[in-house]
């Protein structure tokens, strides 16, 4: 890094943007293998931050707080898949640009409306170039106890 001006989370970011796919479950690889070269570029044009803080177990209706925000942020959504299947969800797209910064991305998600178990969300963050910024966060549903 040139300066400490890249916060802890844009570094985290482009740690995440740059990392190469190994091709399994975030469970076994994570986000993947770090491609140091192009996390270093991609702080040079000020990442975008794609959080989701919150993740463990709910019941009813919850929040999903992070972030989505960056230097030419265009749009979030937010999407959820059951664990070990590929069959994402979109249920939220903002309509504007406003941004989020570790606060709610979408209030009052119903979990009546899953089935109990084991899901991954995933905030999705799109920049006006295009860019895709990602995070996914696990989440437990146990609504029958």
């Amino acid at each position: 890094m040139e300066s400490a001006r890249e916060s802890k989370e844009e570094i985290k970011a482009a740690l995440r943007k740059s990392s190469v796919n190994l091709g399994d479950s975030l469970n076994t690889f994570g986000y993947g293998r770090i491609n140091t070269l192009s996390s270093i570029t991609s702080l040079r044009g000020y990442p975008c931050i794609a959080e989701i803080s919150n993740g463990g177990e709910y019941v009813g209706t919850i929040n999903i707080i992070g972030s989505a925000s960056c230097r030419n942020f265009n749009r979030y959504s937010l999407s959820y898949t059951k664990l070990g299947e590929n069959n994402w969800q979109t249920f939220f797209t903002s309509s504007s640009t406003s941004q989020v910064y570790n606060n709610i991305l979408y209030s009052n998600f119903d979990t009546l409306t899953l089935d109990d178990g084991d899901y991954y969300f995933k905030v999705s963050l799109i920049n006006s170039n295009g860019d895709r910024y990602e995070d996914i966060g696990l989440f437990k549903v146990n609504n029958i106890k």
